[in-house]
């Protein structure tokens, strides 16, 4: 299972955080999303984080979906970032996509916000979303 896990993200590398937030969360320790996934898994640990940090719930909780896609073995930062923008937000929501439908979106959402020079094809979505049957969903 742990081959299917990627390393933990440098939260600095998600593209649309802002590092005013990255300070308030490296004040408390948490640097990267192994720190920060085991303080997000719910809502009452999304607010006490929140809480703890003086950070913004909302971006607590956008924090909390890049670092779950970043989970899936193939979502770098960039991807996760895309993914979220799509309104694909999560390991579970991924799972339940056909690659065809997300595949466009995430196409023009690059294109417009140009996240990446990288190419990517329908069948790398695919991918990433075949892998999300074998990453645990936790995040509620």
């Amino acid at each position: 299972m742990n081959s299917y896990l990627p390393k933990p993200v440098n939260l600095e590398k998600f593209p649309g955080v802002e590092k005013n937030t990255i300070n308030k969360l490296n004040n408390v320790g948490i640097k990267n999303t192994a720190h920060l996934f085991k303080k997000i898994k719910t809502k009452v640990d999304r607010e006490k984080l929140a809480s703890e940090t003086g950070e913004n719930e909302e971006k607590i909780l956008d924090l909390t979906k890049l670092t779950d896609l970043s989970r899936v073995k193939w979502i770098g930062p960039i991807f996760a970032r895309i993914f979220l923008d799509s309104g694909t937000g999560t390991v579970e929501k991924l799972s339940l996509s056909n690659a065809k439908t997300p595949y466009k979106k995430l196409v023009d959402i690059n294109n417009e916000k140009k996240y990446t020079k990288n190419k990517f094809v329908e069948n790398d979505v695919k991918l990433c979303i075949d892998i999300t049957q074998l990453v645990p969903k936790v995040i509620i």
